[in-house]
């Protein structure tokens, strides 16, 4: 069963990561793949972000705009216009929110059977909407507005043990076989993360979707 592999991170780790953050130097591609490595995969995730600003108040912002100060030393970096406030910003902002806890907005059900849908009915690699790919910031770690959605999509509660990015596809629709899933997600997220760089976003999203493992557990 698919998810997302996950480990404590210690008081080394997160000084790295910290050091990475605040000086990141344009690197964005590195910071992103700390940002998948350090945080998303920490089983204390919430020390960890904590150990980020001293408070428990202000990780997704400070996340936010360290990451896109990054961008926009990179967009320099490469001699272009450091201009980065568009829907990559958008996203990115989804993202760290959900993934701080900050927000649980509520789920539009036909935008999200639908972007679902789209994904798994595209061989060839697409690019995704504003729309598809916020959906696929929630996925991997369904939360309890969605799982709420996904009981009445589904008609009944999903059965504990299950995975929770399988549990989000049976919920839309039976016959998706997740493996399949995520390799379509993947060539999309390929897709759109070359279309118009750097897309932050999209780049932690490829590194989740890349790395999930098998797991007999629905424990984290």
């Amino acid at each position: 069963m698919f998810s997302v592999r996950k480990e404590r991170r210690d008081s080394t780790e997160i000084k790295r990561f910290k050091d990475l953050l605040f000086g990141c130097g344009g690197n964005i591609e590195k910071l992103c793949q700390e940002v998948y490595e350090i945080v998303i995969c920490a089983r204390n995730r919430e020390d960890v972000l904590c150990a980020l600003t001293g408070s428990s108040e202000d990780e997704n912002m400070m996340l936010y705009n360290e990451i896109v100060e990054c961008s926009k030393k990179h967009l320099q970096n490469q001699g272009h216009d450091a201009t980065f406030a568009d829907e990559r910003t958008d996203i990115l902002q989804i993202l760290l929110d959900y993934v701080c806890k900050k927000e649980e907005e509520e789920m539009d059900k036909l935008k999200y059977t639908a972007a679902v849908n789209k994904i798994i009915e595209n061989e060839h690699g697409i690019e995704l909407t504003f729309d598809e790919i916020g959906i696929l910031c929630v996925m991997f770690e369904p939360s309890k507005v969605e799982q709420a959605m996904l009981k009445e999509v589904g008609g009944k509660k999903s059965k504990k043990g299950k995975n929770k990015l399988e549990k989000t596809l049976k919920a839309i629709n039976k016959d998706i076989n997740p493996t399949e899933f995520v390799k379509k997600a993947l060539k999309h997220l390929e897709t759109t993360r070359n279309l118009k760089t750097p897309n932050p976003c999209v780049m932690i999203l490829h590194s989740i979707y890349s790395n999930m493992n098998l797991r007999d557990s629905d424990s984290d």
